[in-house]
């Protein structure tokens, strides 16, 4: 999963829009934005957050320096790891590629900061904060918390390949207010592409983006 691999396999499935979201960190978003230079793909600085409850948050931006300053803020709060804890190399690489350094921070780990205050958060970046694979026991929202809290203001929600835009109808006819979206959650290269999301934009941009998960002006998800 190094970046000029992600961007060849993207292009290969013939995918417009990725997003880059690392556990808990973005380091390697702009590395991927610059293997992607010149090529008709937009990549999406982005982060897969966990929270205190141990609840998966994608947070979505417009730019690196959103993303790196929520991750700031995120490092404050995780624990750090040893050689005796590592389960794989945490790699930083760049574009070409190559390793340039290992995050310390306990990337699989909770952070230590509450759902609320992550999407608070997100919002005061002006990012998108999507609820992760709501249908997944494993740090799904409602397998972790029963429900959708109503004071929590999610842009969108994000179901797994294991469920279809279509199902979400039905499965979950009470939250069919949100923009929900499907994504491949890519942890291997093979992975890429084995699931995606059509919108309906003007162009590719965040601008677009963030109009199609509020439905505004005729933006929105193809189901």
């Amino acid at each position: 999963m190094s970046p000029k691999h992600i961007v060849q396999k993207a292009i290969a499935e013939e995918l417009s829009i990725i997003a880059i979201t690392d556990h808990n960190a973005a380091m390697n978003v702009n590395p991927v934005q610059k293997a992607a230079e010149g090529k008709n793909i937009m990549v999406i600085p982005g982060l897969e957050i966990t929270s205190q409850e141990e609840v998966h948050i994608l947070a979505l931006f417009e730019n690196c320096s959103q993303a790196e300053m929520v991750q700031a803020i995120l490092f404050e709060s995780m624990d750090l790891t040893d050689n005796e804890t590592y389960i794989q190399d945490q790699v930083i690489a760049n574009e070409f590629d190559e390793v340039e350094g290992f995050c310390r921070q306990l990337l699989m780990g909770a952070t230590k900061i509450q759902l609320k205050k992550i999407v608070e958060l997100i919002h005061s970046q002006r990012g998108l904060a999507i609820a992760a694979h709501i249908d997944r026991q494993a740090f799904g929202i409602i397998g972790q918390l029963g429900f959708l809290p109503p004071d929590i203001h999610f842009d969108g929600l994000e179901v797994s390949p294991n469920t279809t835009l279509k199902d979400v109808q039905k499965t979950y006819a009470e939250y069919t207010g949100f923009t929900f979206i499907t994504s491949s959650d890519a942890h291997y290269l093979k992975d890429i592409g084995s699931v995606s999301t059509t919108f309906l934009l003007q162009d590719l941009s965040f601008v677009e983006i963030t109009k199609a998960f509020k439905k505004q002006d005729g933006r929105g998800v193809v189901v």
